[in-house]
């Protein structure tokens, strides 16, 4: 198991957001999660891959190919699946782990608003070598880790926080 935290730089971080809102808007793939099951709870949640919204998101697949490929050993990565999540007051998603269509999830936190208890409110946790671990997320940061970890984030206090979900695949064993 493996789990890799990077920060984006605020340009990056702004193009990306741009990108993504402005996929949403042309996708408009709303799912909601009183109808599909989904994590996400008191969220906006848009699939950006379902619609071909992907093509308007070239800077985030690009960003995160290249730190996947620097925090692991692996190649010809594929994405699976992407989505993008508005949070809302009292938003969180539940403990879950991804489908066994990905092997690589990544999140990207575009806009995250200060908790003022971050300890108690809005953070991601994950359970690794029997831990139950903990990060107090801000905005620019990206995590990676694989598609089985079970994870989720404990209700959010802010009024808004923004991610972009995007699942990979890939060729070979990287616990070669």
């Amino acid at each position: 198991m493996y789990f890799f935290h990077y920060a984006l730089d605020d340009n990056t971080i702004k193009q990306i957001k741009d990108e993504v809102d402005n996929a949403v808007v042309k996708s408009n793939y709303y799912v909601d999660d009183k109808v599909s099951d989904i994590s996400t709870t008191k969220g906006k949640q848009y699939h950006l891959n379902d619609a071909g919204a992907i093509e308007y998101i070239p800077t985030a697949l690009c960003k995160l190919n290249e730190i996947i490929y620097h925090a692991l050993p692996v190649s010809n990565c594929v994405l699976k699946s992407a989505w993008t999540v508005y949070g809302e007051k009292g938003a969180f998603h539940t403990v879950h782990r991804h489908n066994d269509l990905a092997d690589i999830c990544t999140l990207v936190y575009l806009d995250v608003e200060k908790e003022e208890l971050p300890h108690k409110h809005g953070a991601f946790f994950y359970f690794l070598d029997g831990e139950c671990k903990t990060h107090h997320p801000m905005t620019g940061d990206v995590l990676i880790f694989p598609a089985t970890m079970w994870h989720g984030t404990y209700p959010q206090s802010t009024d808004s926080r923004h991610t972009l979900n995007m699942d990979f695949s890939y060729e070979g064993n990287i616990y070669q």
